[in-house]
């Protein structure tokens, strides 16, 4: 398991999604806040930040077994956002003394100076689709777990069944629950049609904060 942290407020309780695939047919999906603990089976992990001034911070996380590195940073500004002169340090892993099987990723401030007169916009393409209404049933043990679903927090927490409206050709929908002191817990959820589908998540004790 991992646990991300910011070594200063810049970055604290910040948005972490997982970018899967590449080119026109990736996507994002949330893995938790700043602060979290996350787990994170063995390979390459894209991991996206949003950051102050309208910047996207980006770094890898390579998972083998018990030893994780970290490597790959860019940033850059959002689309049609100015571009400063800016720098990050490549965050810092290191096993954690407090939490056996846990090792910290602390990022560091990132600096932002004078702009560069630089920037690039990207015409989005917007395509209206027509939508269908498909109910999650979401459950955890303990309950009272928060829940993001495609990311976007939801008003209330465990148990409880939330109504989505997506596109017809959606096939599957990204659900994470989150309890304080436990890691992370997020689905991936198929979808037939309009059934109900389920996400049931036991947490496990990781981190105290």
């Amino acid at each position: 398991m991992v646990r991300i942290i910011s070594e200063g407020p810049s970055l604290t309780n910040v948005r972490m999604t997982e970018i899967e695939g590449y080119g026109a047919t990736y996507k994002q999906r949330i893995i938790g806040l700043v602060g979290d603990v996350v787990e994170l089976q063995d390979g390459v992990h894209k991991i996206s930040l949003g950051a102050p001034h309208h910047y996207i911070f980006e770094f890898a996380i390579t998972v083998a077994g018990s030893k994780v590195a970290v490597g790959g940073v860019s940033i850059r500004p959002e689309n049609c956002s100015p571009e400063l002169k800016a720098s990050w340090p490549t965050p810092t892993p290191m096993l954690s003394t407090q939490h056996k099987g846990v090792t910290t990723i602390v990022l560091a401030e990132p600096n932002f100076g004078a702009p560069t007169g630089g920037g690039w916009c990207a015409g989005p393409l917007l395509v209206e689709c027509q939508k269908r209404k498909v109910l999650l049933e979401i459950h955890s043990k303990p309950t009272g777990a928060e829940i993001w679903v495609d990311s976007k927090k939801q008003s209330s927490g465990t148990n409880q069944t939330v109504e989505i409206e997506l596109c017809l050709d959606a096939t599957f929908v990204d659900v994470l629950l989150r309890f304080p002191g436990a890691a992370n817990c997020d689905r991936t959820v198929t979808l037939v049609g309009n059934s109900k589908a389920s996400v049931n998540c036991s947490f496990v004790e990781a981190a105290k904060k």
